[in-house]
């Protein structure tokens, strides 16, 4: 098996005397779609911020394409090929469709900008943010407000600033989140087409999208790892529709 682009081992959270995270190891392999599930309040979203470097976990330790990055801030982790899609929109109403995507670029450069106008008027940045947006069928809407886009094409343009990160590794927090089924199916598709060229660590409550895109998932309850496997084993797994699927005996 190839080296895991995310190795997590023991990582443990806690805030005060709520224990948040419990020794949780975890791999997520090269070209991989590895879904976290697991009941409100699991820890899912604050283990992502531990992977992300938003948060630093008490113990244990992220290691990234084979370096530990367990000391490193989110910014450094994002230049390293880390990219995350929040649970709770962060696109810049006020600005256009293409700017949120060169915005969300320079997150991952290391060279000194002297002007958000130099930025928006770059070559490079701006091919890049309009093969992100193409990817994700944002190109004619470049040009808009991103104050004018669907819920659904919203979650699209995040996408695409995140694909303009060129990740190594995609992040992605609930991103059917507050869509509606036509739209969620859409997104579906659209995370179907980048399947196989960027691994994902994939947090979502509908499990349409998880059992569709999944090749492994891990169940997280109370802040610790219930099971990981296929998902037609995890899907079985009688614990897990008791308590997670919301299945009983006889289902």
């Amino acid at each position: 098996m190839s080296e895991a682009i995310l190795s997590l081992r023991d990582l443990d959270k806690s805030f005060g005397a709520l224990h948040v995270t419990r020794k949780v190891t975890l791999d997520v392999a090269p070209g991989e779609v590895h879904a976290l599930i697991g009941p409100n309040g699991a820890g899912k979203t604050t283990l992502i911020s531990q992977i992300a470097g938003s948060l630093r976990p008490d113990s244990g330790r992220v290691i990234f394409a084979g370096e530990d990055v367990t000391h490193l801030d989110a910014p450094s982790r994002a230049q390293r090929g880390l990219a995350r899609v929040f649970q709770i929109s962060n696109v810049v109403d006020s600005f256009t469709v293409l700017a949120n995507v060169v915005l969300s670029a320079l997150a991952t450069e290391t060279t000194a900008w002297w002007g958000w106008g130099v930025a928006m008027k770059d070559p490079g940045l701006r091919e890049r943010a309009f093969y992100a947006l193409d990817q994700v069928g944002l190109v004619e809407r470049a040009p808009d407000q991103a104050a004018d886009l669907s819920y659904g094409e919203r979650r699209a343009l995040e996408l695409a600033m995140g694909l303009v990160q060129n990740p190594r590794l995609f992040l992605l927090d609930e991103p059917m989140a507050g869509t509606g089924r036509e739209e969620s199916r859409r997104l579906t598709e659209l995370l179907r087409t980048l399947k196989g060229r960027t691994p994902m660590l994939l947090i979502e409550h509908d499990m349409s999208t998880v059992f569709a895109l999944a090749d492994r998932v891990t169940v997280l309850v109370d802040g610790a790892v219930a099971i990981t496997g296929a998902p037609d084993v995890v899907r079985a797994d009688r614990i897990v529709r008791e308590a997670y699927l919301g299945e009983g005996e006889a289902a």
